[in-house]
């Protein structure tokens, strides 16, 4: 029972310090508590695992001499009706050998033959369903169900981790792949014949490709946890599979759709989603095939040069593909790139704004240079608008088209100009997906229409940061 506890509250224990380990700058310390956390787990299943092996393994040893037609017929149906593991199945078939063995020859022994010995034997077992039913009960209690379920969630833990180093692999062997066997074909093709555009930062590229990292050691995890959960509590795999299954995408589900914070886009969101449904596929899809793990030693090694890889990049910096666009037209007007979509722009030149902003895609600060060349106009405001990228610019260029779908902003408040001659951005971009915007200032002018000042107005990028629940309930 002392057992027991432990495994739940280790499991209870992984479950939230996965949570506490998604914020940033633990991430070095989470790869380390958990690799440690899966290779003392892996030896305490591998002891579990080893004990009945070595059982069986025994009584496999004491092989009965060869049984009657009668005998062996009666073990086979019996053996086709218990609906346990194989691993128990074999053990409970070796002892029934064994038993029958000696019962007959103890009835042979009081002057019968072997046939009416054989018959004996068996009339005292029963008949093969009502033994299998009496088995079935000692084998499948509920002690060794929760036993088996609390070894499920820490086998799934343990998979997981083998599961992200595995993942990690493929994806430094892919990296290499195309940064260097593939480079020079991109290169050519982006050059010649198709121009590409790729920003990696842009809408929550690296979370996209992070969360398909984890699809991996999902479905080593959804295996594992059957496995593990069908040798302890003595239920078949395909008998637990569609419950693990259910599990997986009730619990997965509602962490990566509730709690997960990151930067998302509908790519991010469809794979994120496909989390839960990979760990669901390992839990049913030929879950007694074996798949490759790092297991013992092959787990220390194969974490600690996934950990020297990780110091290594972080020391020398990131290296990856860059393929540039092609041309891009740099002649734009206001009219062509929409800004007069607004309002007109005002006449009057003099009027200097200058943006500046602490936090990337953050609220601005406007400071006016000479607050007097306002004075012109009334009813100032800052006014958001949703652009989309300007077409052919490179990844990092600050522009955008304005979105001349929309007639109005998406949020306008007055502009109140404080007495240091700034104006602070109230306007909150949280509530939009668009990633995507242009900050105006606006004013009325003597002649009764509304302008907009300055040169130019802010042009701010930003990606949507939350949960899927924040992404999907959220303004478009």
């Amino acid at each position: 029972m002392a057992r027991l506890v432990a495994a739940v509250l280790a499991s209870a224990i992984l479950i939230l310090a996965t949570a506490a380990f998604a914020r940033a700058g633990t991430l070095f310390v989470a790869i380390v508590v958990l690799l440690v956390w899966a290779f003392l787990g892996q030896v305490e299943l591998g002891r579990r695992i080893a004990r009945p092996a070595a059982s069986r393994q025994a009584l496999q040893r004491r092989v009965p001499g060869p049984l009657p037609a009668e005998a062996v017929e009666y073990l086979s149906r019996l053996d086709s009706q218990l609906e346990l593991p194989a691993g128990i199945r074999a053990e409970i078939r070796a002892e029934l050998a064994d038993h029958i063995d000696d019962s007959i020859a103890a009835i042979q022994a009081e002057g019968r033959d072997l046939d009416f010995a054989t018959g004996e034997a068996l009339a005292r077992l029963g008949r093969p369903d009502e033994l299998a039913r009496q088995l079935r009960r000692a084998h499948r209690t509920t002690r060794r169900l929760l036993a088996g379920a609390a070894g499920g969630v820490w086998a799934a833990g343990v998979g997981a981790i083998q599961g992200t180093i595995l993942a990690f692999w493929v994806l430094l062997v892919a990296a290499l792949v195309i940064g260097v066997g593939l480079r020079p074909l991109i290169d050519f093709v982006a050059n010649h014949f198709i121009p590409v555009e790729f920003d990696q930062n842009e809408l929550g590229f690296g979370t996209a490709v992070g969360a398909a990292i984890a699809w991996l050691p999902a479905f080593v995890a959804g295996r594992r946890a059957v496995r593990t959960c069908a040798l302890v509590s003595g239920r078949t795999a395909a008998q637990l599979g569609p419950w693990w299954a259910l599990a997986g995408v009730l619990g997965l589900g509602w962490l990566v759709v509730f709690v997960v914070t990151v930067q998302q886009s509908w790519l991010v969101v469809v794979f994120e989603l496909a989390i839960p449904l990979a760990f669901a596929a390992g839990a049913l899809v030929k879950v007694r095939a074996r798949v490759p793990a790092a297991t013992g030693r092959r787990l220390a090694i194969a974490g600690g040069l996934l950990v020297g890889f990780v110091v290594l990049a972080a020391v020398l910096g990131p290296v990856g593909v860059s393929v540039q666009a092609g041309g891009w037209n740099t002649n734009y007007t206001d009219d062509s790139i929409g800004r007069n979509h607004v309002a007109p722009h005002s006449p009057d030149q003099a009027i200097n704004l200058d943006y500046s902003s602490s936090v990337v895609g953050g609220a601005p600060t406007i400071t006016i240079q000479d607050p007097a060349t306002l004075s012109a106009f009334h009813d100032l405001r800052v006014e958001a608008w949703r652009a989309n990228a300007y077409p052919g610019a490179p990844s990092g260029v600050m522009l955008g088209m304005l979105d001349t779908r929309y007639s109005a902003p998406y949020a306008s408040v007055a502009a109140v100009v404080g007495p240091d001659g700034t104006i602070q951005d109230p306007i909150s971009l949280s509530g939009s997906r668009t990633p995507k915007w242009w900050i105006f200032i606006t004013g009325i002018g003597t002649d009764g229409r509304r302008y907009w000042l300055g040169e130019r107005p802010d042009f701010v990028e930003r990606n949507f940061t939350g949960t899927i629940w924040d992404w999907l309930t959220a303004a478009g």
